[in-house]
């Protein structure tokens, strides 16, 4: 077969999901036309999208000694090095690719994605600003100075600068969708949030209508599909599990999954084995994902991404399926015209939410999402007892707003000599850690009472970190999720401040889902006296601390046979 025939046929089988028949034609070009760029660039970029990147970047070392002096194929082994984690070696090659050929724009968001992946977000900065000066209209750069930003903790900058951009590009939906995450962290008017969302669904097409539901008395089985790039080892599994694997009698599980195939991950087993039908759609165009959709003849379709990494939100452009709904993985309104209902309950959405929505709001109660713990997490120990009264969050850092900052300034005054536990993966950088040392002070925490920790190899070990804390603090305006669940579960309180949207309430929903309703704060004052109660309250705590595990067992937050049938009900019902 000749080598456009072998490259067209790995195209058309990569657009159309079979990723196993794309990589075997696209081998078959590279071993016979060995020297060819197009093949080997072709053949490396699959494999990435296999997971299979040490083998890419075996192809793309090959390419660049074949073509030495070409940005190009340092640019390929770049992206194939940050695919297989070794950021460091990437940033180094796109530095190779700029001496090669100083323009080579490529070249200027893969170095900034690069060196803030490897730690160091001022670095990314710098590279996105400095590529700037020689692309000032690039709108791509631009994009990534504001990732950057995000990345560095400066939100503020970050949201300035996509706003800035979404002025001269009101239609760029990518860039609108950026915007509308980023809001959740930052203390803005709820009309700010009304209007990212006005601008994302203006700019999107008006769907047709949807396709016709089942007849009423139809005997099959109800076919629930589900988008999501995190069926695996991600805080999504620990509250998708509850509805996958307690799914009652007459429903199918028909799973599009959007991110690279992960065969050996445990809990993408789980949910592989409750699967009637399982779809890898990472490399497959958002009309192709909307074509399976209607293939499948889905009923309801389940998005649990919203606008967060991996979201497919495009391919339900034209409204592939009877009834739309996002649930589980994204705390606010989507603003996509075709998604016609979000999962939340009375706490998260109480009434006279749904002016801030663009869905209807299917609530969920007593709690719209439902907690499966981790397997062999470690069992709940006090710290020490000479141990300083220990506050703790391992929130994102990104969630730890200035406004965060001045209620636990609270919280840490009302218990002297107390200290601040911070863990994120974010810490590992330099430059974020200065970042928050300067902002604590402001906010009159002094740093010296505070100690930060990155990330940690496993879900043990992350657990465990738990064991040096005494009570958990959680953020504002975007609250925890998974990070709350783990808390109690690990036999630690958590404080919370009822926030005014949904993000900011998830926290306060899950404790009183726990029985743990009185830890929720409606005011500042109120928040920081439950920190000092609890301070003061030694047996309060050594109580919770071995007793959490069956208060959690018997309560609604982790029945999740019940919260199966609820869910299955509410979905059923939409079809009505």
């Amino acid at each position: 077969m000749s080598l456009p025939s072998l490259l067209r046929q790995a195209r058309a089988s990569a657009e159309a999901g079979r990723l196993d028949r794309a990589l075997d034609a696209a081998e078959r070009a590279f071993r016979q036309f060995p020297g060819h760029p197009e093949a080997s660039q072709l053949f490396g970029r699959l494999l990435i999208q296999a997971a299979r990147p040490a083998e890419a970047v075996a192809v793309f070392e090959r390419a660049v000694t074949a073509s030495p002096g070409r940005p190009g194929p340092l640019n390929d082994l770049a992206n194939a090095l940050v695919a297989a984690e070794r950021h460091a070696e990437a940033v180094a090659r796109w530095r190779e690719a700029l001496r090669c050929e100083l323009t080579f724009l490529p070249a200027y968001f893969g170095l900034a994605h690069a060196c803030a992946a490897a730690g160091d977000a001022e670095a990314a900065v710098q590279a996105a600003e400095e590529g700037l000066l020689l692309h000032p209209h690039s709108p791509e750069l631009t994009f990534q100075r504001a990732t950057a930003l995000e990345a560095a903790g400066r939100l503020d900058e970050a949201l300035q600068a996509l706003d800035t951009l979404a002025a001269s590009h009101p239609r760029q939906v990518d860039l609108l969708s950026r915007r509308i995450t980023l809001l959740h962290y930052l203390d803005r008017p709820a009309e700010t949030h009304a209007q990212a969302l006005r601008a994302y669904h203006d700019a999107l097409p008006t769907p047709p209508p949807a396709p016709p539901c089942p007849a009423a008395d139809s005997t099959r089985p109800l076919r629930l599909g589900v988008i999501s790039a995190d069926l695996r080892t991600h805080s999504v599994a620990y509250f998708f599990a509850a509805l996958a694997e307690q799914l009652p009698p007459g429903l199918e599980l028909i799973v599009f999954s959007t991110s690279a195939p992960v065969p050996a991950d445990p809990w993408n087993q789980r949910f592989r084995a409750r699967a009637r039908r399982w779809l890898e759609v990472a490399t497959v165009s958002d009309p192709a994902l909307e074509a399976a959709i209607r293939a499948e003849g889905i009923d309801v379709l389940l998005d649990l991404a919203g606008h967060f990494a991996g979201s497919r939100l495009r391919a339900l452009d034209r409204r592939p399926a009877p009834v739309i709904v996002t649930a589980i993985g994204y705390p606010g309104s989507t603003g996509h015209p075709a998604v016609g209902w979000r999962v939340v309950d009375s706490i998260t959405d109480p009434p006279g939410a749904e002016a801030h929505a663009t869905e209807r709001l299917l609530r969920l109660d007593p709690c719209f999402l439902c907690y499966t713990p981790p397997e062999q997490a470690p069992e709940p120990e006090l710290p020490a007892a000479d141990a300083p009264f220990t506050f703790g969050c391992f929130n994102l850092a990104n969630k730890i707003s200035d406004g965060c900052l001045t209620v636990w300034s609270g919280a840490l005054a009302a218990v002297p000599d107390s200290r601040l536990l911070l863990k994120s993966g974010a810490f590992a950088d330099a430059g974020v850690r200065d970042r928050l040392r300067r902002r604590l002070a402001a906010a009159g925490i002094a740093p010296e009472r505070v100690t930060t920790l990155p990330t940690v190899p496993s879900v043990q070990e992350h657990l465990a970190l738990y064991r040096r804390v005494h009570v958990a603090l959680d953020t504002l305006p975007y609250s925890g999720t998974t990070t709350t669940c783990e808390a109690l579960w690990m036999g630690v309180p958590v404080l919370t401040l009822l926030g005014e949207r949904h993000a900011g309430r998830v926290s306060a929903s899950l404790l009183r889902a726990a029985g743990c309703g009185a830890w929720v704060a409606e005011t500042r004052e109120q928040f920081t006296e439950l920190a000092r109660g609890l301070a003061a309250d030694p047996a309060t705590l050594r109580a919770f601390r071995t007793g959490a595990r069956e208060q959690l067992r018997r309560s609604p937050l982790l029945d999740a046979r019940a919260y199966a049938d609820r869910m299955a009900a509410a979905l059923r019902g939409l079809l009505a």
